[in-house]
């Protein structure tokens, strides 16, 4: 029945956010969420890691670490996690994705932005239900702002940014997370 639901929010295009067991569904069938603009896809570490095998082939630089070749320095880990974040929500048409994390790092599949916000020292029970609550919020806020400004709003070609090289679910998914941080 949940996947059903799914079907059939993405193709209406309604705002989603999927977490927890809505992962477990769209890792079974990543087709449950190909191509949708308005989703957000919010995996734990192991969900992330269960997606990225099934739909990405390691990045060249994380294959030769493997060999023996050397550590990558800070620097290239994070541009390591930031190609592998953008590979995945391009395998996946563009779904948003936030890579939880002591910074998370979020993508459209076109751009990534991080962040960093300290929050506080201890994360509480619950708090990654109300960052799904938070970033559908935002997510809805989004669309509903990108509907009444755009004529052709059905279309997910017509997806505008409001800030350049950002699309608005990008940046309702920053703010959530932002927001959630910020107020833990």
């Amino acid at each position: 029945v949940a996947a059903l639901v799914i079907r059939r929010a993405v193709a209406a295009e309604l705002p989603c956010v999927i977490d927890a067991d809505g992962l477990r569904l769209v890792i079974e069938d990543p087709q449950l969420v190909q191509g949708s603009v308005w989703t957000v896809l919010t995996p734990n570490k192991p969900e992330y890691e269960r997606l990225c095998a099934l739909l990405t082939e390691p990045a060249p630089a994380a294959a030769s670490a493997g060999n023996g070749e050397g550590a990558q320095s800070g620097e290239e880990a994070e541009e390591s996690a930031e190609s592998q974040l953008m590979r995945l929500s391009a395998a996946l048409g563009g779904v948003c994705i936030v890579r939880k994390g002591p910074s998370d790092l979020i993508t459209d599949g076109h751009s990534v932005v991080a962040n960093s916000e300290i929050g506080s020292l201890k994360r509480s029970g619950g708090q990654g239900d109300v960052l799904s609550g938070t970033l559908a919020t935002m997510l809805s806020w989004a669309k509903q702002s990108h509907s009444t400004s755009s004529p052709s709003s059905s279309s997910s070609s017509s997806l505008s940014s409001i800030s350049p090289g950002h699309s608005r679910p990008l940046l309702a998914a920053y703010t959530g997370c932002f927001l959630n941080r910020r107020f833990s």
